[in-house]
Parts: structure tokens; C-alpha cells; sequence
């Protein structure tokens, strides 16, 4: 029996109308760990309306909501639309980490008092911080987002200090949540009978002993595959040389390597990390520890499972999570990452919902190229050094 999907529209007020979508023909969803959701929506012109001036729609799946978020655009002809929409976590992308995020700035040039909003502790009592400043309770009236409730941190994730002055306040908080083993999250919630926004961060689960995906013929699968394709490509650099604080000869600088990447490769790769910002030792370990995995060998597996299966996906496991899976002998030996990046779920009308999962390092898609990789590797040395003029 197929699962019945119900797309819900949503007002700006994050308020749900009368009745779900009519007519709709196809929903393509992609799930991510630690990017937004995003997903299109194949429906007639004239639904096209509702979605407009602010609003969004809810994806609900027998009844249990799945994502939620904004229209981000629209296309189509006189008799046809496609919605593209995005996860509500992309909220957190809207938002710069100011240096003193108490500082109001105007069409008045001024200065800021100091030039790094410098936290230390849990990473998820760092991350949780710099959410609270920049759009959080004790965020500039102005810069709030009154519809977003943060939680109280767990204290989980390690210790770490970090600098933020103008990052983009999404990569930041979601790379302090990756280097902790943790998932940050946004989503709608009606629990108090006020819709609201609600932050939630979870710790990632390896459920790689119990869940292992493979072919008929893999010994350990406990659930079969089909279409599966593997791509890896050699890491962009296995040591970071990181510079810190100082100038010229006086500058401090240290070494951090990836020994798995080394010994996989059979390599040494040299690569500069520019962190002019601080020289304190947690910091710059937490930004080596980011440029590695930022620069670490690009892992995907994708491959198409059945729901309702042996294994059925958002009950057996979760996104984010470690799963198992079996190769050809010498592939997987390679592959230093087995978590769960990407869930691509196809919805078409009348037929059985299709499920794709990528497998991989930080970021993986199941439709990744080596180009996007170096263009993404290029903004990131961009944006570092606007941040540190």
C-alpha cells in the first residue's frame, strides 16, 4: 500500500489553511543532514497562488509531518507550475554572526566595539549562543526572528572556542554541530497550539552493526539495494598548514593532519589554512579540524531502497545516522565516512514512493561533481578572507 503525502500550505504567520494541496502530480524531497531540505512540487497553475507572498507548505506522510518550509521560487506555463521550496533550517542561513551582535547598525557609518564575538564551552552551548544573538531572545529587535524558539543546551559535543566576525551564521553553527557529532534542525511545531519554529539538536546514532546495506549477495546485508553507484575522489589536502595570528616571521603556525586520508592515499598533500583571526590553541584546532573535513577525500554512495522492506527509513534509521553497507573487497576500506548525508524520496501520483540514500563525507549528494567541490572550496577561502580585512 503506497503512504499517503499531503502537502499542507502555510501562511507567513507559519498558520496552516483549511485542507491540503488537490491535484498535485509529482513531489521530489531531498533531505539533508546538515544543509537545508529542499523539494519541488509539480501541481496545476492555479495552486501556484497559495504558496505566494511569504508563504510556505508542510509535507505530511500518513498523517506524520516530515519537513516544512518557504516557497523559494516558482515556474510554469498556463496549465502547469513547479514550487521549489526550502527547509525552514534555512533560516539560519538568513543571518550574519555580527563581531558584537548588540551593536545596531544604520545607514550611519559606525564602528563596532571589538572586532570578534569570541565564545568557548560545549559546542552546542556555542552554537545555541551565537543562534541566541544573532536571531534568537537576545538578537537586536530588529534582527529577531520572534517565530524561532531555541532549547536549553545539553552541554554536548566537546569543548571548543571559536571567533565569529561576519560568517555566514549557518555554516558556522552546522560546522560547530558536525565537529561535535551533533544534527542542528529547525521545524515547525504546534505542540502548544501557537505554530512556532522550533530548534532542536540531536546526537548522531551509529546504527552500522544492526543496519547494513548491501547486494543479494553481500553476507552482512540486512537489507537490499538497487542502482547503486559509488564515486571517490583523492582528499584536496591531507596536512593543514594553519596560520594564525601575527605578522610576517612572527606569525604562529601549526600542522594538522588526516592520518586516515595519509594512509589510505599513500600521501602527504599540503594545504594552507589562513586564521589570522586568534591564536589561541582551540581555536585553531577546531578550524583545522573543520578545513580537514572540509578538504577530506569526497565519499557518495547512493543506491535506491524499498519501504517497507526488512528496513523502512525514519523508523529503522534516521538521517545523519551510521549505517552499514558492503562493497566490492578494497572499496570500502576507503570510505571513512558511513553516515547518512542525503535521503532523495520521489513521490508521483498513483505510484509507490521511490527512496535514494547518498552515504558519505560532510555534504555528499547523489548528484556531486568535482567542479561544484573546487567552486565550493574557492568561496570558503573567499568568505575567510572578507572576514579577517
Amino acid at each position: 500500500m503506497s503512504a499517503l503525502w499531503e502537502i499542507w500550505p502555510r501562511e507567513p504567520d507559519l498558520s496552516r489553511t483549511a485542507d491540503p494541496v488537490n491535484g498535485w502530480s509529482q513531489l521530489v524531497l531531498t533531505e539533508r543532514d546538515s544543509l537545508p531540505h529542499t523539494w519541488t512540487v509539480t501541481a496545476p497553475t492555479a495552486v501556484a497562488a497559495t504558496f505566494l507572498g511569504g508563504g510556505g507548505c508542510i509535507l505530511d506522510r500518513d498523517g506524520q509531518q516530515i519537513v516544512s518550509g518557504r516557497l523559494t521560487g516558482a515556474t510554469g506555463d498556463l496549465i502547469t507550475a513547479t514550487l521549489t521550496f526550502e527547509g525552514d533550517k534555512a533560516r539560519y542561513w538568513d543571518r550574519l554572526a555580527w563581531p558584537v551582535p548588540t551593536h545596531a547598525l544604520a545607514e550611519s557609518p559606525s564602528t563596532f566595539g571589538a572586532a570578534h564575538d569570541t565564545r568557548s564551552g560545549a559546542r552546542e552551548t556555542v552554537l545555541l549562543a551565537y543562534l541566541a544573538a544573532n536571531l534568537g531572545a537576545t538578537a537586536l529587535t530588529a534582527r529577531r526572528m520572534t517565530d524561532v524558539t531555541l532549547p536549553a543546551s545539553a552541554g554536548r559535543g566537546g569543548s571548543t572556542q571559536i571567533s565569529a566576525r561576519m560568517d555566514i551564521l549557518g555554516d558556522l553553527v552546522t560546522r560547530l554541530a558536525e565537529n561535535g557529532g551533533l544534527i542542528l534542525d529547525l521545524i515547525h511545531d504546534e505542540s502548544t497550539g501557537t505554530p512556532r519554529l522550533l530548534a532542536t539538536v540531536t546526537a548522531r546514532t551509529d546504527r552500522s552493526d544492526d543496519v547494513v546495506f548491501g547486494a543479494p549477495q553481500a553476507a552482512r546485508a540486512t537489507s537490499f539495494v538497487s542502482n547503486l553507484t559509488w564515486s571517490i575522489q583523492r582528499p584536496e589536502y591531507t596536512d593543514a598548514v594553519l596560520f594564525a595570528a601575527g605578522d610576517q616571521s612572527a606569525r604562529t603556525a601549526a600542522l594538522f593532519q588526516d592520518v586516515d586520508a595519509i594512509s589510505d592515499w599513500a600521501m602527504h598533500r599540503e594545504g594552507l589554512v589562513d586564521y589570522s583571526i586568534s591564536s589561541n590553541t582551540a581555536e585553531m584546532t577546531e578550524r583545522a579540524t573543520t578545513a580537514l573535513g572540509d578538504a577530506s577525500a569526497p565519499v557518495a554512495v547512493s543506491f535506491d531502497v524499498a519501504q517497507g522492506g526488512d528496513l523502512t527509513y525514519r523508523t529503522d534509521y534516521l538521517l545523519g545516522d551510521a549505517l552499514g553497507f558492503e562493497l566490492p573487497a578494497g572499496l570500502e576500506a576507503l570510505i571513512l565516512d558511513n553516515r547518512l548525508r542525503e535521503v532523495t524520496t520521489t513521490v508521483r501520483a498513483g505510484q509507490a514512493e521511490q527512496v535514494q540514500l547518498t552515504i558519505g563525507t560532510p555534504g555528499a549528494q547523489s548528484t556531486g561533481t568535482q567542479a561544484s567541490r573546487i567552486l565550493r572550496a574557492a568561496m570558503r577561502r573567499i568568505a575567510n578572507l572578507e572576514r579577517t580585512r
